[in-house]
């Protein structure tokens, strides 16, 4: 029973519900507004569908180290987030307004123009009105390299003596543990970070491998029924 809890535990915890800070869920129902002022009110369809629907996807709550949130390299949240980070959407989004424009009224009335003219010129006149305030730009000299990759982890290896393992048999489960100290395991790191324990198995030959813990294993034993022998499993 003990196990059935240890795993609907851990299911919970690699669950969005479990992840979702108030922030996550602030954005979110900003989102929906959004969404829902665009097809509910019709109030800019096309600006505030996209930047709902952006708001939604961006702030899904997911398990980090998983490879399917929106900045992590490879999940297809990440392919669609490249739209936003080079530049994509805003010209496609107004490529798409153009083409619905209706030009019978500037066609009919061509002096309409200057209209337009007026607005790009007040964009560049705030422009301008900002650099000469002080407001600088938010690219800058580019920086020292930094460090290769696995900045923020850190790799320990611990030898445990086949003497040193200790066995357990609470709440019927059969099970070996090891006790060690690791100093560097600091309580920020426990609580926010992520820690992932291997065995390693044939060391320092060329069938090295690796298991992640906690592991089972299934032994085959026999026993006797009735003058027969049979085969049962043990964990």
């Amino acid at each position: 029973m003990s196990q059935i809890f240890s795993s609907l535990q851990q299911f919970w915890q690699f669950t969005g519900f479990c992840n979702m800070t108030f922030q996550h869920l602030v954005m979110i129902v900003i989102g929906i507004v959004f969404i829902t002022l665009a097809i509910k009110k019709e109030w800019e369809p096309l600006l505030l569908v996209p930047i709902g629907f952006g708001m939604i996807i961006g702030n899904i709550p997911m398990f980090p180290g998983l490879n399917i949130g929106v900045y992590e390299d490879g999940s297809v949240l990440n392919i669609l987030y490249q739209g936003v980070r080079q530049g994509w959407y805003p010209p496609l989004i107004f490529l798409g307004i153009g083409a619905m424009t209706d030009f019978s009224a500037l066609i009919s009335q061509p002096r309409l123009i200057l209209i337009g003219a007026a607005a790009q010129c007040g964009i560049f006149g705030a422009y301008l009105l900002a650099l000469a305030l002080g407001f600088a730009s938010c690219e800058g000299p580019q920086g020292e390299p930094g460090r290769d990759g696995l900045v923020n982890s850190k790799i320990i290896d611990i030898q445990i003596n086949q003497n040193e393992w200790s066995y357990s048999n609470q709440d019927n489960n059969n099970y070996f543990y090891g006790v060690v100290s690791i100093p560097e395991l600091t309580n920020d790191i426990y609580d926010n970070g992520i820690i992932k324990v291997y065995r390693e198995y044939n060391t320092g030959t060329s069938n090295k491998s690796q298991v992640e813990l906690p592991y089972t294993n299934y032994v085959e034993y026999p026993y006797t029924v009735d003058n027969e022998t049979q085969w049962g499993f043990y964990q």
